[in-house]
């Protein structure tokens, strides 16, 4: 008896920790908010996994999209997008977890992530997330990477010791083709500033200060 209840308790606990820290961590970035995303979240799968477990995977969540989408007017564009490994993780009990981030033309789509989970079975159980459908956007940009980061450079050009802590990448941010970084700078009020700059047109999508203070 007492060791189905150690064994239940270790199971509430990763039940728990699992479902809403992986439902965190799939949000939108900081508090920008991103359009078109839409949530997957099936929690009672019942799926042998056969094969390889990634490849299981990234076949579930493609079923499930493919389901999901369905709904919208004008389906998904199948051939550009792709879910692709991003981690995977085992605990102490023998569960899985597998992320997996889509991509559009090989581009990271900003917030699509989701989290195929696999018990000590081999079968996968619950699958949870968010994914960008229904959307076609060129990955080509129509201003260079130095032209976008020069919009963060000049708005904190008097902050001392600017420097540039991840260099430009283009990625997909709902609707939009963007350049991603980040600044960053020390001092009484330190800065850690995430940026998305529109690659087609080069306004500022969004921006926010990703340092942490702990609430007062």
């Amino acid at each position: 008896m007492n060791y189905f209840i150690h064994y239940l308790s270790l199971f509430m606990i990763l039940f728990y920790s699992v479902v809403f820290a992986d439902e965190a961590e799939v949000n939108n970035p900081g508090t920008l908010p991103l359009d078109g995303l839409r949530t997957i979240f099936e929690q009672s799968l019942n799926l042998t996994v056969q094969g390889d477990d990634v490849e299981m995977a990234i076949g579930t969540i493609s079923n499930l999209m493919q389901a999901d989408a369905g709904e919208l007017a004008n389906g998904i564009q199948s051939q550009d997008t792709e879910f692709t490994l991003k981690k995977l993780e085992s605990d102490n009990i023998g569960f899985k977890h597998i992320r997996l981030e889509q991509r559009y033309k090989g581009l990271r789509v900003v917030g699509a992530e989701c989290i195929v989970h696999i018990n000590n079975r081999n079968v996968i159980y619950r699958v949870n997330g968010k994914y960008l459908p229904d959307f076609k956007i060129s990955v080509n940009p129509d201003i260079d990477a130095d032209a976008a980061l020069q919009i963060a450079i000049k708005e904190h050009k008097d902050k001392a010791g600017l420097q540039v802590s991840k260099k430009p990448s283009l990625v997909i941010f709902g609707q939009h083709l963007a350049y991603h970084y980040v600044i960053s700078y020390e001092g009484t009020e330190p800065g850690q500033w995430w940026y998305y700059i529109d690659a087609h047109s080069g306004k500022l999508i969004g921006h926010y200060n990703n340092i942490q203070y702990p609430s007062p």
